[in-house]
């Protein structure tokens, strides 16, 4: 008898939903989606902390003054990447997109990039990200941000990217579909260029 309540209960600790070489716990949707996330439930009560905006302290001031920066933009995208999943808890403002804040969902954190076509002479920055203009992408501050970052140049293209969320299930497995701040096909990639001197 002790035997087969050792296999049984070895059964079901190698049998449970969770990943245990990186404690991740497994999700399948009802659409038969699956995904892992960290197991934990993250409370999200202001916009900017979900999106993980990170304001600079001052314009950087480093570039020669008699230089003009040429303002330019951009829609679309030209790359997704699924990042992460995650458990969240979202606070009031998550109303504004017709979703009830009252539930728990699955959200993915979004790489979205777009190749700028840059001449070689130039330098590629981003403006300050804007609560009002949620449609357009401003500067990263860091790697974990939301934002436009210029991440490389090539000849005349210049990569960016940004960091976008989807609220892709509530609770109970049900699709949701929703992005924050906005869809990627809308997203305004607004740049500022300058002829480089180095």
């Amino acid at each position: 008898m002790k035997y087969w309540f050792t296999i049984i209960v070895l059964f079901l600790l190698f049998s449970c939903d969770s990943n245990n070489e990186t404690n991740q716990v497994r999700h399948t949707m009802n659409d038969g989606t699956t995904f892992y996330t960290d197991g934990e439930v993250h409370i999200y009560d202001d916009f900017e902390i979900f999106l993980g905006i990170q304001r600079p302290a001052e314009p950087s001031t480093s570039t020669a003054d008699s230089q003009e920066w040429e303002k330019d933009s951009t829609y679309c995208y030209d790359k997704i990447v699924i990042r992460k999943w995650e458990t969240v808890k979202l606070g009031d403002w998550v109303r504004l997109y017709g979703v009830n804040p009252q539930k728990n969902y699955y959200v993915s954190t979004l790489q979205v990039t777009r190749m700028l076509h840059v001449h070689s002479d130039r330098i590629v920055t981003c403006p300050v990200y804007s609560v009002e203009n949620r449609d357009s992408i401003g500067l990263r501050e860091s790697g974990n941000c939301w934002g436009g970052e210029v991440s490389s140049h090539h000849t005349n293209l210049c990569e960016v990217y940004t960091i976008i969320k989807r609220i892709e299930y509530d609770e109970n497995g049900e699709t949701v579909g929703v992005y924050i701040p906005i869809e990627p096909e809308y997203l305004k990639w607004t740049f500022y260029t300058i002829k480089n001197i180095w």
